[in-house]
Order: structure tokens, then sequence, then C-alpha cells
């Protein structure tokens, strides 16, 4: 009972911080003007995305096939029309897996990875159909994606395999000013016609929106210990 009490209070304050995200001017702005928002899900239980998606939230992010072999399949059951994005490292083993989970993989790193993405792309039961080519904007080790002077080439590469690439993602440096990072992605996608930018998270999607993101992936803010959303994020 105490262990149900306390779930119960947790979902109850995600669920007010995620209120208090869509009520915020900028969000508002941004979901209306055909913004995504993902809600980054890794090392969250089902029953808390269950919980989410009975808000009416749609659009999840998983890093981990494992886990997303646990979780995803169970949530379609109820919410068939889930929107799942893997951003993750593309393991070559695991590509194949994370096909039959995600509509939508963002970590597109390598001409090597992109062939290996694009020959499964489109065999019976796979739900991926379009993908994003990562940029370590940073040069950051930790850190999986094209740096920038490779960005172009690879962008090239794929778009010639036939790759469905509708746009690019990055993760900005931490102690750098986000906006740099932004604005050079944006100004990238905006060079090959790529309509998606999915940059800014829970600290920084205010600039990101300003940059011109399509997509922000949200998580810390909502579910961990980060104050939330709220009148200093609109």
């Amino acid at each position: 009972m105490t262990e149900q009490l306390t779930e119960r209070s947790r979902f109850t304050r995600i669920g007010e911080r995620y209120r208090r995200l869509l009520e915020t001017p900028r969000i508002r702005a941004f979901l209306n003007s055909g913004g995504v928002i993902t809600l980054a899900t890794e090392h969250q239980s089902l029953a808390c995305m269950r919980f989410l998606a009975s808000m009416g939230h749609r659009h999840f992010a998983e890093k981990f096939v494992d886990e997303a072999e646990r979780k995803l399949p169970a949530l379609r059951q109820d919410h068939p029309d889930i929107h799942a994005r893997f951003f993750g490292s593309l393991q070559s083993n695991k590509i194949r897996r994370l096909t039959r989970l995600f509509q939508h993989v963002e970590s597109v790193d390598s001409a090597r990875r992109a062939r290996r993405l694009k020959a499964l792309m489109g065999h019976h039961g796979n739900l991926c159909h379009d993908c994003m080519v990562q940029v370590n904007y940073g040069n950051e080790p930790q850190k999986q994606g094209a740096c920038p002077a490779d960005t172009p080439g690879l962008i090239e590469y794929c778009l010639e395999l036939g790759l469905p690439v509708v746009g690019l993602m990055t993760i900005p440096p931490r102690h750098e000013n986000p906006a740099e990072a932004f604005r050079f992605l944006r100004r990238m996608a905006d060079r090959f016609s790529l309509p998606c930018c999915q940059m800014g998270f829970s600290a920084d999607y205010a600039i990101a929106i300003d940059c011109g993101a399509t997509h922000i992936r949200i998580g810390s803010a909502l579910f961990g210990d980060a104050p939330g959303f709220g009148s200093e994020n609109a």
C-alpha cells in the first residue's frame, strides 16, 4: 500500500509539472506552430508512461533497446497511436530490433550505420520510417554524432543512399552557450532543406525554440528533482 501511495504521489507531481509545461505561453505557441514535445522516458516505468498517455501525450523517446522492448509493445496495446523516438547509440547488432519498436531514429552518426539502417527500413514488421543525423557540435568524446566539419558529407551520403533523413539533432556542450549549437544546427538543416531540428531540453528548450527547433525533448524537469516549469520559462 505504501508503495502504491508513493507512486500515486509521484504521478501527481509529474502530472502537475506536465500541465504547467503545456500552460507556458512559449510552449503553447510552439505547439500551435506544429512543434513537437517528446518526453525522455528511459528509466521510467511503463505505469508512468501509461499515466502520461492517459493525459493525452503521444510522443516518447527511449535510449535503450532492451528497456524499450519491455515497455513500448505493452504501451501500444492501450495507445496504438503513440510515436516512439530512439535517441541512443546505434549499435549494429540492435538496429534490426529498434526498427521494430520506433517510428523515428535520431542518432544516425556514420555512413556505416546509415547503410545498416537503410537496409532494414521497410522490411515487414518494421515501424521505422524516418531518421535524423546527429551532430556532435562540441566534438566531445563522450558523445556520439558527426563533428560539424563532417556533417555536410554525412548528410549528403544519407540522402544519396535514399535514407529518409528529415532533420538533424544535437545536444549542446554543457558549459557553453547552447544558442551557438542550436543556430548551427538550424542553418545546416536549412542548407539541405531538412524541415526538422531536434534540439532543446529541460534547461534550454526556450533558447532552442527561439533558434528554430521543431522538436524538443523534456526529461529531468518532469521526472527528476529539477524545479519544473514556471513563469521563468514562459
